[in-house]
């Protein structure tokens, strides 16, 4: 984007003047559309690269910068229960383990029966290359380790019994 706003630039032409003037208008006029969170996100990467370089002009810039915090609506007891009695069996097995979890949506929506492990009551969240399922990791490197995630034993038992029968795949 730096190289977007300005081809040809060069790193000792970077200065917090650069950064408050002309790129991060340009970021906020961007044709993407850029949110304030995502304007901030990148001028975050922006200081990461420019420190790599021992240029350290960015970080006033960044303290400067603002978004308004997304707001979360929790969902009440009584609205959890309204919904769970609305799922069918399988689905609600299926939202028990992504909430207790916390495994992103598609690690779940990857995730077999051979990821469960019944007798240790966990999820074992890994890739899955052969059907072109990677952990999310950082870009241009590896991806992320696989990781095992405690179930309560109840939920597992529940599981255990629905795959009972099951190739290791179905879920």
């Amino acid at each position: 984007l730096l190289t977007e706003h300005r081809p040809g630039v060069y790193l000792d032409e970077v200065d917090s003047h650069f950064l408050k003037k002309g790129f991060l208008p340009f970021l906020r006029d961007h044709e993407r559309d850029f949110g304030d969170r995502t304007v901030f996100n990148i001028m975050l990467t922006v200081n990461t690269f420019l420190r790599t370089h021992n240029i350290s002009c960015c970080g006033e810039v960044v303290k400067g910068l603002d978004f308004a915090p997304k707001i979360i609506r929790v969902y009440s007891g009584d609205e959890m229960k309204q919904f769970f009695a609305a799922c069918k069996h399988l689905e609600k097995l299926i939202f028990l383990l992504f909430l207790n979890s916390g495994a992103r949506e598609q690690e779940m929506a990857y995730t077999e029966v051979r990821d469960l492990d019944f007798t240790r009551n966990v999820l074992h969240v890994c890739g899955k290359p052969d059907r072109g399922f990677r952990l999310k990791g950082k870009k241009g490197k590896k991806s992320a380790k696989d990781r095992f995630i405690p179930i309560p034993a109840n939920l597992m038992a529940q599981l255990k019994a629905h795959c009972a029968g099951k190739g290791l795949r179905d879920l």
